[in-house]
Order: C-alpha cells, then structure tokens, then sequence
C-alpha cells in the first residue's frame, strides 16, 4: 500500500515517496511545493524517441530540492510548452502543479541508439508519475546553488 500522508504534502514528504506512490497518494489534485530550483552542472543525453518531450524525457533538469548542494531526493518539475517559463537556476520558489496530467495518455517512450518501443500502458504510468507545473512564484535566491 502506498505511505500516503494526512493533509497538504510539502517537498520533503514528496520526496520520500516514490513516484507511484506520488500518484497513487495525491492524483491530479493541485499541490503547492516549496524549494530550490535548478540542478548545477546537470546535462546529458539520452537516446531514444520521448514523446511529449516536455513530459516523457528520462533525463531531468528542472529540479526542486531541499538542499541543492546534497543532491538527494530532488522532484523533477515538467513544464508544458504552452505554459510558464522555468525560473532562473537557484531560484527559490513556491510552485503549483499536479500530476497525472491529461497529456500522459499520449505517452510515447522508445529508448535505446535503436529506439524500442515500452508497451503503452507503462508509457502513460511513466508520464502519469510526472511533477506538472501550473505556475510558480520566485521568493528568492539561494546564494549556495551550485554551479557546477
């Protein structure tokens, strides 16, 4: 059974969870999270075809930590392309957003040099499982984001 938590979650009892766990505790209810944003010295690739892109990507970027410098345990944030903008990296925010959103029944994920299909329903439990942001406030600048 998943650990669901009584009330309004913050971004340490997320972060405990597993991503199934997320989703089966809070659905597609609207969630307000606090934390820092950005991940330092993040970059890669990953081969395949991910579909949205926004949505179904493996590689994540767009994090929301406690305390960026440890590098534990962050939640990945997915912006839609009709949406807001990502903050500046090291931002501190308050963000509103959901997960299972609507665009995971269209889920496509082949990943490999030679993209091999994952069978649908998996594709949109993957991208169920996703952090949506709805829009956010800049509270502030941590001066202790690393860079690198």
């Amino acid at each position: 059974a998943p650990r669901c938590v009584e009330g309004e979650p913050d971004l340490a009892t997320l972060e405990a969870l597993t991503p199934w766990e997320r989703l089966a505790c809070y659905g597609n209810r609207t969630l307000t999270l606090e934390g820092v944003y950005g991940c330092g010295g993040c970059g890669g690739v990953f081969p395949g075809i991910f579909e949205p892109g926004w949505l179904a990507y493996p590689l994540e970027f767009d994090l929301l930590s406690i305390e960026p410098q440890d590098r534990i345990g962050p939640i990945a944030l997915h912006f839609p392309p009709d949406g807001t903008a990502p903050p500046p990296a090291g931002s501190i925010i308050r963000v509103t957003g959901h997960f299972d959103d609507p665009a995971a029944s269209e889920c496509q994920v082949s990943p490999g040099e030679t993209p091999t299909p994952v069978d649908q329903q998996s594709a949109e439990l993957y991208c169920r499982e996703r952090f949506v942001v709805e829009d956010y406030e800049v509270l502030g600048t941590d001066e202790d984001f690393p860079t690198s």
